[in-house]
């Protein structure tokens, strides 16, 4: 049989609000990390968040505990969130009220958990563009999230070379065709390392529809290898 490569995102983006069971604490988390490890999973994907509130917030000192206890109990990759980054709600940008959602802001965590190996991640993801994302509610007749994650050329470099410094593979977050193009490109310059590593988003409103066609026809753009 083909070997398989299960990656656990045990949180995801969503609020407590929208799921009152994604885990919210590092214990939590760690609790949902070591049974998606028994059930045959080799990645997770961590987003952290503040154990008060639940509600995402992108400081190492969320993701050490949950990430120092996972590598205690199991052998599992650890793939980190990096991306929320450049919302724009309304017309503002929400970053500049809150400087850690930036993109800068968002990817320090990074040289941070690495001053520790204990807390070094292996992956981290690394959004190739800026796709629109929301949630239409045909009960309000509205769109609920209202933002764009923004990503420059300049700000995917930037992402890239922090990475690249700390000895961690970017997650290439593809949520439409044109992102794969914009990573083999920064992969051209030298700037994201070969082999690429992707991941694709499909289904969320705004980008790429979630269908069979679609999925194949992603997968013969990328890159062989």
């Amino acid at each position: 049989m083909e070997k398989l490569i299960i990656t656990a995102a045990i949180t995801g983006g969503a609020s407590p609000e929208d799921n009152p069971y994604l885990p919210k604490t590092p214990k939590e988390q760690v609790k949902a990390t070591l049974e998606a490890y028994e059930a045959g999973a080799s990645v997770v994907h961590i987003h952290a968040r503040n154990p008060e509130t639940g509600k995402g917030e992108h400081k190492a000192k969320w993701f050490e505990e949950a990430i120092i206890s996972i590598r205690e109990q199991c052998d599992i990759i650890i793939n980190v969130s990096t991306g929320g980054s450049g919302r724009r709600v309304d017309g503002e940008w929400l970053y500049k009220e809150i400087p850690e959602e930036s993109v800068k802001g968002r990817i320090s965590v990074i040289p941070e958990l690495c001053k520790n190996p204990l807390t070094k991640p292996d992956l981290a993801s690394f959004n190739a563009g800026s796709p629109v994302i929301d949630i239409y509610s045909q009960k309000k007749k509205d769109f609920l999230l209202k933002f764009v994650m923004v990503h420059s050329f300049p700000d995917m470099v930037y992402v890239a070379e922090t990475m690249k410094r700390c000895g961690v593979k970017p997650e290439i977050e593809c949520y439409d065709i044109g992102m794969i193009n914009n990573a083999k490109f920064l992969g051209e310059l030298g700037y994201l390392e070969q082999p690429l590593y992707f991941q694709f988003v499909l289904g969320v409103l705004g980008c790429i529809p979630a269908t069979i066609e679609n999925l194949i026809y992603m997968a013969k753009c990328i890159p062989q290898g």
